[in-house]
């Protein structure tokens, strides 16, 4: 017999509930001893515990198949050829963050940094982006304590030099695991350590095309006054 789910105990069991409940009626009506009696009792009681716990676990399968369906169709990641994608790279530093709050358009990606991970949270830009009730945890540059206390709410500075306990870890893993569901993880925050290396980094290729720079402007100033002559 086809089983009917969410809501509705499968045929199967109802038959074997009904079929039950006539063999303890039938040893009533025919006098039959107590004995008797209470054992057809004892036999409906546990076809019918039987028959909840059934619907039950009916039930949560088919729920758990919803959801994996859901889960099957949709895509977390942001379309490459979107405003808004951004490709993943080793670290990130802290002034880098800082450039993708998403104040800058109202379609470019929006970097939030926690636990030292960064996602890319623009497909949620109405609560992170500008505006948005969750924006504090992006412009705040990290918001590992806001998610572990879950509240958007500043912290005293004597809060803030208190390491997390137990139950603010579990809530920051929390909120990490769904991020990790529903946004592309983009990269790390750079340790300081590695924030001076990628500053130094940064200051030698600055000044390496400011010295190709000069040295195409010395280049072409010289075409200039050969050609005039």
């Amino acid at each position: 017999t086809t089983a009917v789910r969410c809501g509705v105990v499968s045929s199967d069991v109802a038959d074997l509930a009904a079929d039950a409940a006539v063999v303890a009626a039938d040893l009533l009506r025919g006098g039959a001893t107590l004995a008797a009696a209470t054992a057809g009792t004892a036999v409906l009681a546990l076809v019918a515990s039987l028959a909840v716990w059934l619907w039950q676990q009916q039930y949560v399968l088919s729920l758990r198949a919803r959801r994996a369906g859901r889960r099957a169709t949709k895509s977390k990641s942001v379309e490459v050829t979107s405003a808004a994608y951004l490709p993943p790279r080793e670290l990130w530093t802290r002034r880098e963050l800082a450039c993708f709050d998403g104040s800058d358009g109202d379609d470019g990606p929006i970097l939030l940094a926690a636990d030292g991970r960064v996602f890319n949270v623009a497909p949620a830009r109405r609560l992170y982006g500008p505006g948005g009730e969750y924006h504090l945890l992006v412009a705040g540059g990290d918001a590992t304590r806001y998610l572990a206390r879950n509240s958007v709410e500043p912290e005293s500075e004597e809060s803030a030099r208190r390491p997390l306990n137990v139950a603010e870890r579990a809530a920051l893993g929390a909120w990490l695991f769904s991020f990790s569901q529903k946004y592309d993880e983009v990269g790390r925050v750079a340790r300081p350590e590695e924030e001076v290396v990628l500053g130094r980094r940064e200051a030698y290729l600055d000044n390496l095309e400011a010295l190709s720079s000069d040295m195409e402007r010395e280049r072409l100033t010289a075409a200039w006054i050969r050609d005039e002559k």
